[in-house]
């Protein structure tokens, strides 16, 4: 499915990571200047495409890449990180301070998924 496809400039970037469990991945995730849609706004950054096997889910996998992703962008001074949330996933998000914006619509593979967006902070730690 589109929503598994590797976004070959993200992986390129140095910004995108993997959790491993021996050889095999269990969770992945990163960030970007630009946003999904297009784009840069000045000083906001943005999570892309996170995963975490299921079988790993409350393990801390995709904790410990978020953690990373949150840092790396405020020591690059950043003031603000977005994401476009799965349904499923935007608790995940909210325990790790994102707030819920506003519902709105991704178009992957020809249809409409309803997600939700998502906005932090960067100047805490949280």
């Amino acid at each position: 499915p589109a929503m598994t496809r590797a976004n070959p400039a993200l992986l390129a970037s140095g910004r995108y990571f993997v959790a491993e469990l021996g050889a095999k991945v269990v969770a992945c995730g990163g960030w970007s200047e630009e946003r999904p849609t297009g784009g840069r706004i000045r000083r906001q950054a943005h999570l892309r495409h996170f995963a975490t096997d299921p079988d790993y889910i409350n393990r801390g996998c995709g904790a410990a890449i978020i953690g990373r992703c949150l840092s790396e962008a405020r020591g690059e001074g950043f003031e603000e990180m977005e994401v476009i949330s799965s349904l499923a996933a935007e608790a995940f998000y909210v325990r790790h301070g994102f707030r819920p914006l506003a519902v709105v619509q991704q178009r992957m593979a020809g249809a409409d998924f309803a997600c939700v967006l998502m906005r932090r902070p960067l100047d805490t730690k949280r």
